[in-house]
């Protein structure tokens, strides 16, 4: 009886290994080569140059126009400005701005209150947009503003659209 299930069990697995041997699949592979994922750019520049007024008395005001443009590869949805004191000075803290975005949005205040003021401003690439910056001295300021200067950065923040 023994020998009998082992010729059986032999049987089967030969069967077995016969019959898979014989059972084959077809099968194809392709590869697809040179994925990118790559990201774009943010890139505000503007191309106007520096805002100066000299000299000014009081009540009276400078414009400058800056022309911001969108040197990167992504659209911009929004810009802020923001005014860096670099010189300390009296002057700067009592000095007045108005910011007008010609296709966004403006702000008027004092220029050290200037600070990531949203211009309403999106443009793609290589879109141009205007903004005019007035700064003004009182005409209620007196003699203690005589021959002083003051001296700040207009810093301009892009953001991408989201």
């Amino acid at each position: 009886m023994k020998r009998i299930a082992l010729s059986l069990m032999t049987i089967a697995a030969v069967t077995v290994m016969v019959v898979g041997a014989t059972g084959a699949y077809f099968t194809d592979t392709e590869t697809v080569s040179n994925n990118v994922y790559a990201t774009g750019n943010l890139s505000i520049k503007t191309d106007s140059g520096r805002f100066e007024a000299r000299p000014m008395a009081a009540g009276e005001s400078e414009t400058h126009r800056f022309v911001l443009e969108n040197n990167g590869t992504l659209d911009i949805g929004s810009v802020r400005i923001s005014s860096h004191n670099t010189s300390g000075s009296y002057l700067y803290n009592n000095l007045w701005v108005e910011v007008n975005a010609l296709s966004g949005g403006e702000w008027s205040g004092k220029l050290n209150n200037l600070n990531n003021r949203n211009l309403g401003l999106s443009f793609s690439p290589e879109a141009k947009r205007a903004v005019d910056v007035t700064v003004w001295l009182p005409a209620s300021a007196d003699n203690t503003y005589q021959n002083r200067d003051a001296r700040w950065n207009f810093v301009f923040d892009a953001e991408q659209v989201r």
